[in-house]
């Protein structure tokens, strides 16, 4: 059966009174960007004392558009992409983001020896991920990588990047969205790494259409992220690295894993996968 409801409701020009399924990018963006200016002045007042407001400002990336689309009468569930999905399709995404986790920290350590990170701003974003009190550790988990993948997977990969699917195609709306993505941590020194899992995450979100597998995937890579920084020295993994680089042997699996992960992932999904049906507004 089709992952994609095409029902005959759909009205491809907007011509009938027949309403659209997906808002237009233009409307769209404007609400993402007020869903990212609420989320970083309400990040700027409440982060000075420490992570325990993180949940509520990652709920404010979705507060925008949940408002609008009930506004404007569109439907939440299918605007967000909260579409259910197989265990399979889940599975074979966590292997792919498993894989990109090693890749990405690869490309990580070449971009700080060619454009390395201020010695103070790596020491601040060290600190604000240093996890002191099992507080700490509910208010991370629960801000950063529990709300975080779910807010920001909908809003970025469902509700933004929908619509541009919808009106524009999915390359252009993957690369944009990715773009955003990227652009939205607010770090030249991360914009490499986080374009390409913006772009990977992308895939997977249009693949399946759902972005409950960007949720999971993002969430790992968060946490995995925060458990590595709260590791002691004598808790370091020294068969991982070598030297200033992660051991070859680990990315040559890494590569593996993610081929086979994306095989799966096209293989569960071929019965299933139909295009986002194309609104032509020119027509």
């Amino acid at each position: 059966m089709s992952n994609i409801d095409t029902t005959p409701e759909f009205d491809p020009v907007g011509k009938t009174e027949k309403k659209r399924y997906f808002p237009p990018p233009n409307e769209a963006f404007l609400v993402l960007v007020a869903a990212l200016t609420g989320a970083m002045i309400a990040g700027t007042v409440l982060l000075r004392d420490g992570n325990e407001a993180t949940i509520l400002i990652e709920l404010l990336f979705l507060l925008p558009p949940i408002l609008y689309l009930q506004v404007k009468n569109y439907d939440v569930k299918r605007c967000l992409r909260l579409n259910s999905i197989p265990a399979k399709q889940l599975v074979s995404s966590v292997l792919i983001g498993l894989a990109l986790i090693v890749l990405l920290d690869e490309a990580d350590r070449l971009m700080h020896l060619i454009f390395p990170m201020p010695p103070e701003l790596l020491e601040a974003l060290g600190q604000l991920m240093v996890l002191d009190s099992p507080w700490d550790w509910v208010a991370m988990i629960g801000g950063g990588v529990i709300a975080a993948a779910i807010c920001e997977e909908a809003l970025f990969r469902g509700f933004m990047q929908l619509s541009m699917e919808a009106f524009s195609g999915v390359t252009k709306a993957v690369l944009f969205c990715s773009a955003l993505f990227a652009l939205a941590h607010f770090n030249p020194w991360w914009l490499v790494q986080i374009l390409i899992l913006g772009i990977v995450l992308g895939f997977i979100s249009w693949r399946t259409n759902s972005i409950f597998p960007c949720m999971l995937v993002h969430a790992v890579n968060n946490g995995i992220a925060i458990l590595i920084n709260n590791l002691s020295s004598e808790h370091s993994i020294s068969w991982y690295s070598s030297g200033d680089h992660v051991s070859l042997s680990v990315i040559i699996f890494a590569g593996a894993l993610l081929f086979l992960g994306f095989k799966m992932l096209l293989q569960q999904t071929e019965k299933s996968f139909i295009k986002t049906p194309h609104i032509d507004v020119t027509a």
